[in-house]
Formats: structure tokens, C-alpha cells, sequence
């Protein structure tokens, strides 16, 4: 036998025996169906989710957690376990369409000083299920931020909701991308507040849910991945890889 045709035999040879070998990551069969409330908050109770927020050099340890308040309604902390000075309150709304909404932020993280922005007709996340493709959903809502319990602007939030759909996020490592963009128009405000009359903020957040995130109680369903901020600045922003659920302390 000619060498260079032996050569070549065993270079695909070779090559059909890795492919063979890769993992095959879950298929949109998998998740199609699937309840993303499993995914967010989660069905693992008595944990919290850690990580590390890579845009802070060096990466700062990151956690989120959630305090429901019945079957729906959580309100969402991203400071130690049982630290609530920061909060985003959101709820599934199962009584209505089942839509994930988004209510309102407070925060109360810096002594003497409390902030809130608070929307009146909540902005829409997510549904309850995923169909297996692309998804997404529009709207606007009335915004109100508030300073030491002051109103200092108020305005319209156009917000569009995504679901991008899975995507390889990191060797062997498939996750299920989802995007709120949120435009907000100011009508009233105070520049101390940072928002005045006319000025336009925009912001975005995206996520990766996977189903396979280590735990105390082996793999669950959770959130592997956050990035987002305010697109108008560099401050402020974040990119969040968590590694595993953890049991509260």
C-alpha cells in the first residue's frame, strides 16, 4: 500500500475515533418544556449560589441568594447570606400568565443612604416555559427612582425581553441565554439623582442558566452566568461566573 495513502488512513481513522469521544452537550429537546423557575430561583432550598465577578481585578467573591415570600414572589439579594441591604423584588405572577416580572431594587448598602427604582407595571423577564426557540417580548413601564425615600426622577422604561437560546458557554458546558434590555426616558428629574429631565439611560442584563450546577445534593438546574450594567458607563458593571450552590449557613 502507497505510505501516503496509509498516512491518511490513520489521520482519519484517528480523527473519527475523537470525534466518537466528545461529549455531545444537551440538544434543544432537552430544555424545550422545561419550567425556568426551576432554573430561577431554583428548587434548591436552603442554598445560595457563589462565585466570582470578573470585571473586579482581582476577581471579588460574588453570592445570590433568595428569600421567597410565597409559591411566586421572591426578593433576590446579591450580599452574603441573610445580608439584605440589596434587593430585587420579582415574581412569577403563576395567577395571571405565568410571566417572570420584574418589580423593583432597593438598596440600602451604603450607611445613611437608601435607593429604589420601582416600576409601576412590572417589566416582563421570562416565561414559565421555554418552547425550544427563539422567544422574546416587548413593552413599557413607569419608572420612579427614589433617593432617602425623595422622588428625584420619574420616567418610561421600553424594555424588550429575549430568550437567545443554548449556547456553548464554556468547554463541554451548554447554558440556555436570556436578555432584558431596558431603555428608560426621563421626564422628570434631579441631577443629584443622576437622571434629569430629557436624559436617556440604557441598560442590559444577560444570563445562562445550565442543568448541572454543583451543589450540596449533586447537580441542579441554576444560574451559571450574569453580565450586564448600565451601557452608558463603565461603572458598575458586572460579569458573574458562579461555580456551585452552597448550603446557607
Amino acid at each position: 500500500m502507497n505510505r501516503r495513502i496509509v498516512i491518511i488512513a490513520s489521520v482519519v481513522a484517528a480523527l473519527l475515533l475523537t470525534l466518537v469521544a466528545l461529549p455531545r452537550g444537551p440538544g434543544r429537546a432537552d430544555w424545550a418544556g422545561d419550567v425556568l423557575a426551576d432554573y430561577y430561583p431554583g428548587t434548591s432550598t436552603g442554598t445560595y449560589l457563589i462565585g466570582y465577578n470578573y470585571v473586579s481585578q482581582p476577581p471579588s467573591v460574588t453570592v445570590l441568594w433568595n428569600d421567597r415570600q410565597d409559591a411566586d414572589t421572591f426578593r433576590q439579594h446579591n450580599w452574603g447570606p441573610y445580608q439584605r441591604c440589596h434587593t430585587d423584588q420579582l415574581s412569577w405572577w403563576a395567577e395571571v400568565d405565568g410571566y417572570l416580572r420584574y418589580v423593583s431594587t432597593t438598596d440600602t448598602c451604603t450607611p445613611g443612604q437608601s435607593t429604589a427604582i420601582i416600576y409601576s407595571i412590572p417589566i416582563i423577564f421570562l416565561p414559565r416555559t421555554w418552547s425550544g426557540s427563539y422567544w422574546s417580548l416587548t413593552g413599557t413601564s413607569s419608572a420612579t427612582y427614589v433617593i432617602n425615600g425623595i422622588t428625584r426622577c420619574t420616567g418610561t422604561t421600553a424594555w424588550k425581553a429575549e430568550i437567545l437560546g443554548l449556547e456553548t458557554i464554556a468547554p463541554n458546558e451548554v447554558g440556555l441565554h436570556w436578555r432584558t434590555t431596558q431603555t428608560t426616558t426621563w421626564a422628570t428629574g434631579d441631577v443629584t439623582g443622576g437622571c434629569w429631565a430629557g436624559a436617556i439611560t440604557h441598560w442590559q442584563e444577560d444570563y445562562w442558566f445550565v442543568n448541572d450546577l454543583p451543589g450540596p445534593n449533586g447537580p441542579a438546574k441554576g444560574l451559571k452566568r450574569t453580565k450586564g450594567g448600565n451601557l452608558d458607563v463603565d461603572a458598575g458593571r458586572w460579569d458573574i461566573w458562579f461555580d456551585r450552590w452552597a448550603a446557607l449557613p
